[in-house]
C-alpha cells in the first residue's frame, strides 16, 4: 500500500522580529494565504533546503514545513506548533 503524503508549507521566524513568515518562491512572506503549498514532498525539501540559505544570512531562524489540507478556500494548517 502506498503512503500518502499530506501536501506541506514552510515556515521560520524572522530573526529581527520574531514574526511568523511563510515561504513563497525562494522569498518570505507574513501572510499564510500567500504561502507556497508542496504537493511533492521532494520540492518540499528542496525549499527547505534553500530556506537553509536564509538561516545562514541571519534573515530566519527555525524553518520547518508542516502539513496542511487543500480545501475550496485555499490552504489551512493542520497542526499549530
Amino acid at each position: 500500500m502506498a503512503k500518502t503524503t499530506l501536501p506541506q508549507a514552510l515556515t521560520a521566524n524572522r530573526l529581527r522580529t520574531g514574526d511568523v513568515v511563510y515561504w513563497h518562491g525562494g522569498a518570505w512572506t507574513e501572510t499564510f494565504a500567500e504561502a507556497e503549498v508542496f504537493s511533492d514532498p521532494v520540492l518540499a525539501d528542496a525549499a527547505l533546503k534553500a530556506a537553509e540559505q536564509h538561516v545562514a544570512a541571519r534573515l530566519v531562524v527555525n524553518p520547518y514545513l508542516f502539513p496542511v489540507r487543500l480545501e475550496a478556500d485555499g490552504a489551512h494548517p493542520i497542526e499549530e506548533r
